[in-house]
């Protein structure tokens, strides 16, 4: 009978995608860097994706920033693990930032031309949704994602999402996208200049004198950069909404699957299968369960010995008070984990140190089982 973390791991290891999902605070960067590590350490071809603006993921890696480009950190393992007899990288990783503004640009150019690309990049709008609009961002991320895999550069891809409350929202970012693009107040700023029909002329100069009004208001042209931008994205709807298409129907294969990761004390009763409920409507395969930081392996403390020496010791007596505070929290955890009654869930305990290097990284990897004959 296997172990639990064996359950999740041999789950791991069939996917193409993981994509790791959660609230924040709860280690998710930390946790899938380790597993990404894993993962090559295995032999395969791994990248790994952060869209974390704290840019934890490269200090943690040993690296000082990420950019959109796939970085090695190949070199950086071997150095950091030559001392452990027995180690050995079988395989590669790269890891990589989320950039929204190259990811639109290079679909812009991929999918209408560079000419097309060069009048959008004028347009302040388009710099602002490229820099800073968080559902243009949130489809981005799953665009970066749908040309890795496609470019079988890799066997595996692991996606850091960013934190959230709902944490599988982000997938709805391209129906928004799409719903407002067939908007009838989209349909309105669809202004061409150059044609000559009366009723194209009549819309183009009722639209003209309500953004002078607007622009009098508010003394910005943001109005018309809309306009100057709408029919641009236009005509991009359909080469988006097919892409969609692909990305969702990768998502939802059995390449895909989610990793809900969290801590103790973020794990509400029904978190878990509210999530498993969610990504399940959605057409998503849910990997499994995996807990950071537990303090659970501490209830096996023999604290009724620390109790005695206490009441001799007065200096003892504050840290007598924590330890028994800590055994309270480690067995509500340990009650509330028991309750859950999954099959494929890992637990890492709360590591003495702080995870900012490669080190620390395989000792979660080592919590998971990867690294044990």
């Amino acid at each position: 009978m296997p172990s639990l973390n064996q359950e999740l791991r041999t789950r791991l290891c069939e996917r193409k995608i993981i994509i790791s999902c959660g609230t924040g605070g709860v280690g998710k960067t930390t946790v899938s860097a380790a597993i990404a590590i894993a993962l090559a350490s295995e032999g395969n071809r791994t990248g790994l994706i952060t869209i974390d603006p704290a840019k934890r993921l490269a200090t943690s890696l040993g690296l000082k920033d990420l950019s959109h480009r796939p970085q090695s950190i190949n070199n950086t393992v071997e150095e950091a693990t030559k001392s452990i007899q027995g180690f050995e990288w079988r395989g590669s990783l790269d890891a990589m930032m989320f950039d929204p503004k190259h990811t639109l640009d290079r679909f812009v150019r991929m999918t209408a031309g560079e000419e097309v690309l060069e009048e959008l990049a004028a347009n302040r709008l388009y710099q602002v949704i490229s820099d800073s609009f968080s559902g243009a961002h949130d489809y981005l991320a799953m665009e970066m994602l749908y040309d890795l895999h496609s470019s079988n550069n890799y066997d595996v891809i692991v996606l850091d999402t960013p934190p959230a409350r709902h944490v599988l929202d982000f997938l709805d970012a391209p129906k928004k996208i799409g719903a407002f693009l067939d908007d009838r107040i989209f349909q309105w700023f669809l202004v061409d200049p150059k044609n000559n029909g009366f009723f194209e002329k009549l819309r183009a100069r009722s639209t003209k004198t309500a953004l002078s009004a607007l622009e009098k208001l508010t003394g910005k042209s943001v109005m018309a950069d809309f306009t100057q931008l709408a029919p641009y994205l236009y005509k991009l709807k359909h080469d988006f909404m097919d892409r969609q298409d692909k990305i969702m129907q990768l998502l939802t294969s059995e390449k895909a699957g989610t990793l809900f990761v969290t801590s103790p004390g973020a794990l509400g009763q029904h978190d878990f299968e509210s999530f498993c409920t969610d990504a399940k409507h959605r057409g998503l395969d849910t990997i499994g369960l995996l807990i950071n930081r537990s303090l659970q392996h501490l209830c096996d403390t023999p604290w009724e010995n620390m109790s005695g020496k206490a009441a001799q010791e007065p200096d003892l007596s504050n840290a007598w008070q924590y330890y028994q505070a800590v055994d309270m929290l480690a067995r509500q955890e340990r009650h509330r984990i028991a309750s859950l009654q999954i099959a494929s869930l890992a637990i890492i305990p709360e590591l003495a140190k702080d995870v900012h290097s490669i080190e620390t990284l395989l000792m979660i990897g080592d919590c998971l089982g990867y690294y044990q004959e």
